[in-house]
């Protein structure tokens, strides 16, 4: 089977053959049709994921999320049958043209899910699904502020928060304007022209490291920040390692007190960590389950596809915020 292997951080990921994987009892084979891109892809790359050296040694096959047809299952594995619709997520492996997981890492889809959008979704919708259900308690009809909400998460949360919410959505150009309106959002400010407003939020749900002191006062009394990740503290080459740096020392110290006396939170968490036998994940597995099965999974935001020949690429743009909504590899 093909698979895209990191061999050295800093380096382009390499396509190459590697060993089809023998099947345990409670596991499944998948033949991939689409493979999606996260933000975190590009940082084990560059060897920044801390998590990584302790658990990933090189070489290393990429890939957290994953859409395809199930073609073996093992024999304690009942609900799942050959032949089915499914996506994956699971911590690493989904860049290979075949997956065998855990079939408690799976989710069957309906005969009528598209495969390609289907890849889209689990890192970018299990994330933006528990901040917003499972972090802190949301009022309904809260005023939320999304920041990149153009980005893959940020148009997941901006499709969600706004079926109960008021959502603001922050991009860093005109041109995303119009798209995050079509995502549902109620406004859309560039970063530039958000921080000269007086406007307060109930909950800011926070893509980056940088500017949450700013954030924080952009809060209401009983105000909640969520940060789900930092990258702003990611390096687009090793000529931006000096800027991440500096955006690091950057990062502001909470003061307990100050939360306490102003009736504000700060909470953060990576979605990578969440173990599939958690009551968290298998809340947000339901409720995956219960959006498919009333045809309302998240739609509307951009695919681009990419061919695997093309990772390199694909990892590229994304890190250089040049692309819209998903980036998915097609196999």
């Amino acid at each position: 089977m093909k698979s895209a292997v990191l061999q050295k951080y800093w380096t382009d990921l390499v396509i190459t053959e590697t060993k089809v994987c023998a099947l345990q009892a409670t596991e499944i084979r998948v033949k991939t049709a689409y493979a999606g891109i996260s933000f975190t892809d590009r940082i084990i790359q560059q060897g920044l994921y801390k998590y990584q050296h302790q658990h990933m040694p090189l070489p290393y096959t990429l890939g957290f999320e994953a859409s395809g047809i199930v073609t073996e299952v093992g024999p304690a594995v009942s609900e799942i049958t050959v032949g089915d619709k499914v996506v994956a997520l699971q911590r690493s492996g989904c860049f290979s043209s075949e997956i065998v997981t855990a079939a408690e890492n799976v989710i069957k889809l309906g005969s009528d899910v598209d495969l390609k959008l289907a890849a889209s979704l689990p890192v970018n919708f299990f994330t933006a699904a528990h901040a917003l259900q499972n972090i802190v308690k949301i009022f309904p009809r809260s005023n939320i502020l999304v920041t990149s909400a153009a980005g893959g998460v940020g148009g997941i949360l901006t499709q969600l928060g706004s079926q109960e919410h008021r959502v603001t959505g922050l991009v860093g150009s005109h041109s995303k304007k119009e798209y995050v309106q079509q995502l549902g959002a109620s406004a859309v400010f560039t970063y530039k022209e958000f921080f000269d407003t007086d406007l307060l939020f109930d909950v800011v749900i926070v893509a980056s490291g940088k500017d949450l002191d700013k954030y924080q006062t952009k809060l209401k009394k009983n105000g909640k920040m969520i940060v789900y990740g930092f990258h702003s503290l990611v390096p687009r080459g090793i000529e931006g390692v000096v800027s991440a740096v500096v955006n690091y020392f950057k990062l502001p110290t909470f003061k307990p007190f100050d939360l306490v006396y102003e009736n504000k939170t700060v909470s953060g968490f990576n979605i990578i960590h969440l173990s599939p036998d958690s009551n968290e994940f298998r809340s947000l597995k339901n409720y995956f389950l219960e959006l498919m099965n009333k045809n309302n999974l998240p739609s509307q935001h951009k695919i681009s596809e990419y061919a695997l020949e093309d990772i390199n690429a694909a990892l590229k743009d994304l890190a250089g915020g040049n692309t819209e909504g998903k980036i998915v590899i097609k196999f």
